[in-house]
Order: structure tokens, then C-alpha cells, then sequence
């Protein structure tokens, strides 16, 4: 990882965030998510000669940009050997105490996608972590031997293709997905107001389309071409689960009568009204249902045991 290389993804890292953040909520509730609430960033980047590498966000003042290269592995770089003799801590928070052999890790990590929230670790003899050459890890409001880390992405590779702006976005999206809860506990008005603006849009197209079919010609296959389109981007933009995806879209499909499909209402008023609650019941199962999900993520998180 070079230093210009390193500056590309950070940038690119925030960039895809508040993408997120802006994308699928009004202003007034992007306060509630705290990454994209306090920016700017003190942005320390870390390369280990031997294994590894890291990027750390710390929030200040003012933007500013660090590089920085060691010989040792990168794990003992950013979380340095501290012996501690702690057997218990009574705090509230959900914390790890090694109490295993000296010198063993805590935790051995070899994929990709993972991330560490809200947690107090505590190594004593031992050291946090161990990063195969695969592995990587994002890290948000963790403490470590006392020191914390607010965001950081740590990975068990040092080279510029481990590191590119694309691998940045979908590293942003797995702390905008962990995010998401801690802001619906902030507010649980955010849940009124939650949408997918591209979804939301196609959909309203495909309604439109359906109220003046005749007029314009929109056949059935174009219909299902346009379901098509709209699981393509659900689930490959904003990666919700395909099979729910069909689901939602079978329900579309079924509400409409069959032939003749357009002439469905005998006022346009009606029909209106009728628009307005199909797109909002649609919005609210999916917001419900990736809510759900990662909600149940979350409590994942809570039950992990050292």
C-alpha cells in the first residue's frame, strides 16, 4: 500500500458512506448517524513492511492526513502488547477478558466483511488479534486494552489491491449496515422516513405505467421486464435478500387483476389513492424487513463469546 494509494480508498471510503447516509435519509435524521455527523477526520494510515496494513479515522477539527510504515506485523503495530491482570470489569458495556495461555490471540479472523462493534476487550497475556494475509476487520467504537479506536479498518494485506477505492465502498457499506441500528435506536422516527429513492421511483413508474397502459402501450412484457430492473437493483445495489425481493414483487404482481390489468379503477382519484398506499406498503415491508435482519445481526454481535 503506498501513501497515495492509501489516501484514494480513505477518500473513496467516505465518499461511499455518506453516499449512504444521504441516499436513503432527509437531513434532519442524518445527525443520528455519528461517522457521517462528525466528519472531519484525522485519517491515520499504517503499513506493516512484513504483513498487513490499516486505516484509522479519528474525528477532529480540522481534515488532515497521516502515513506511516513499520516492520512488524500490523496487528502488533496498532494494538501494541499491553500485560494486564484483569479479571473482571464492571462497566456497561459488553466486554471480553482474555483469560486463556500468554502470548495466544484472541481472535483469529481470515475472510473479509467482518466488523467489530461496541465492545471493551481486555488481552492480559495474551494479544487481540491475529489477520490472515485474507483477513479483515472493521472496528467502530471498540476499546482495546484501554486504547479506543472509533473507526478503523485493519487488513492482514499490505498491497495497493487489498486497498483499492472499490474494495473502500463496500468496506463503507459494511459500517453503514452496522450503523443503521444505532441510529434507529436514536430515533425510531427514522423508520417512518427510511427509503430507497431509486426503488421508490421505479416503483411509482411501474404504477404510473399500469394507470395508463392502454394509452401508452405498456404490454406485459415490458411489465415484468420492469420487475425485472427493479430486483436487479434491489438486490445488487442495495443488496437486500433476493428471495424477500421476489416476494415483494410476486405481491405486486398478484394485486392487479388479470386481463383486462389496466382497467382497474373507474376514477382517477381513487386510483391516485390507491398509488400512494401501494408505494407506501411497499417501502414499509422492505424497511421492515432489512430492519429486522439487522437487528438480528446485532444481537449476533451480542451473544459472540471470547
Amino acid at each position: 500500500m503506498t501513501k497515495e494509494n492509501a489516501q484514494d480508498y480513505a477518500e473513496a471510503f467516505l465518499e461511499a458512506y455518506n453516499q449512504q447516509v444521504e441516499n436513503n435519509f432527509r437531513s434532519e435524521y442524518r445527525k443520528y448517524f455519528d461517522f457521517y455527523a462528525n466528519f472531519p477526520y484525522n485519517i491515520n494510515a499504517t503499513m506493516s513492511s512484513t504483513h498487513g496494513a490499516s486505516i484509522e479515522f479519528v474525528p477532529s477539527s480540522k481534515p488532515s492526513f497521516d502515513f506511516k510504515t513499520f516492520e512488524q506485523r500490523i496487528e502488533l503495530v496498532v494494538f501494541p502488547d499491553v500485560d494486564l491482570n484483569i479479571t473482571s470489569l464492571d462497566v456497561n458495556a459488553t466486554v471480553f477478558i482474555w483469560h486463556g495461555k500468554p502470548s495466544q490471540a484472541m481472535l483469529a479472523i481470515n475472510g473479509t466483511g467482518n466488523a467489530i462493534i461496541n465492545i471493551i476487550f481486555i488481552t492480559n497475556k495474551g494479544h487481540f488479534l491475529d489477520l490472515g494475509i485474507g483477513g479483515s476487520v472493521l472496528l467502530s467504537n471498540v476499546n482495546v486494552d484501554g486504547r479506543y479506536y472509533y473507526v478503523i479498518v485493519i487488513k492482514g494485506s499490505n498491497t495497493p489491491n487489498s486497498w483499492t477505492k472499490d474494495i473502500a465502498k463496500e468496506d463503507a457499506r459494511v459500517l453503514f449496515e452496522e450503523d443503521l441500528f444505532h441510529a434507529f435506536n436514536q430515533s425510531e422516527e427514522i423508520r417512518k422516513y427510511m427509503a430507497y429513492p431509486i426503488l421508490e421511483e421505479l416503483i411509482s413508474q411501474i404504477v404510473w405505467k399500469h394507470q395508463h397502459a392502454k394509452d401508452i402501450g405498456y404490454d406485459l412484457l415490458q411489465y415484468y421486464e420492469d420487475l425485472a430492473r427493479v430486483r436487479d437493483i434491489a438486490v445488487n445495489t442495495y443488496h437486500l435478500n433476493s428471495a424477500f425481493v421476489d416476494e415483494i414483487l410476486s405481491w405486486l404482481e398478484e394485486i392487479y387483476p388479470k386481463q383486462p390489468w389496466w382497467e382497474v379503477a373507474p376514477n382517477s382519484w381513487i386510483l391516485g389513492a390507491i398509488i400512494g398506499g401501494l408505494v407506501s406498503i411497499l417501502l414499509e415491508r422492505i424497511i421492515t424487513r432489512a430492519y429486522k435482519a439487522l437487528k438480528q445481526r446485532w444481537r449476533s454481535y451480542k451473544l459472540l463469546k471470547p
